[in-house]
């Protein structure tokens, strides 16, 4: 991906650099060669990994980005994709801490799922940040 994308700027516009929902196949395919591995979705839909996984594209039978979605402690760093180094210190280990940065960041968010050892905010944006057993899961939209 020439241009670099972060987590924080995810959060904050829905858009993973130049990637965002309704993008083409065809423009994935250009920013990122081809997929790792693919597996079958939901509805005939295409996910495509890419970084050992970090990066999962679910692509629409009509052949549309449909689902973006970060995993920050699989795989590999993908190239051109700062994950983590741009989030608040103790971000990643504390919804917590991630709430607050949030707020300070004025960016609206309701928690949308919760129990003993989860935690799922979803943002104005659009995005969605998991918390698993005290730790950031996974950063999404679609």
């Amino acid at each position: 991906m020439s241009e670099t994308a972060s987590i924080v700027t995810f959060m904050k516009t829905g858009r993973l650099g130049p990637l965002e929902i309704g993008s083409p196949e065809a423009n994935v395919r250009a920013l990122l060669g081809p997929p790792e591995a693919i597996g079958r979705g939901f509805g005939k839909t295409l996910i495509q990994q890419y970084a050992g996984g970090r990066l999962e594209l679910t692509v629409s039978k009509a052949k549309q980005l449909v689902l973006i979605a970060l995993f920050p402690f699989r795989g590999s760093e993908p190239s051109g994709v700062a994950l983590l180094d741009d989030l608040p210190t103790g971000a990643r280990e504390s919804a917590a801490v991630l709430e607050q940065w949030l707020r300070q960041e004025r960016l609206s968010f309701e928690i949308v799922d919760e129990d003993a050892d989860s935690r799922a905010l979803r943002l104005a944006t659009g995005v969605t940040v998991s918390f698993s057993n005290g730790s950031l899961y996974s950063v999404q939209r679609s």
